[in-house]
């Protein structure tokens, strides 16, 4: 029992994937704006990790739209996955200057 016990005490912890790291310039507050420049969408869209970096939250607030969206990393397909994307009257956002 002590071999298994110390087996498991020596296993270090899963690291997030680097390929999920390069989120990382998303991190933080962005005003967000109509694609079409017309000004009938205003707003803003956060974005920070979850505890453990394995998973990014996108909060959008758009006055009367609002979402989440949680984004990951699949190994296996070497792919970034949206594990959970809910929203209201979800729109095209073109993401503008940082707040």
């Amino acid at each position: 029992m002590t071999d298994n016990y110390n087996a498991h005490v020596q296993q270090q912890p899963p690291k997030p994937s680097p390929a999920l790291k390069r989120l990382d310039r998303l991190v933080g507050t962005w005003k967000a704006s109509d694609p079409s420049g017309a000004g009938a969408i205003r707003g803003q869209v956060t974005f920070e990790w979850l505890e453990g970096g394995f998973f990014l939250r996108q909060h959008v607030d758009l006055g009367g739209s609002k979402g989440i969206e949680i984004i990951g990393y699949d190994e296996e397909s070497k792919a970034k996955i949206a594990l959970l994307r809910q929203c209201w009257e979800c729109l095209q956002l073109r993401v503008g200057s940082r707040r």
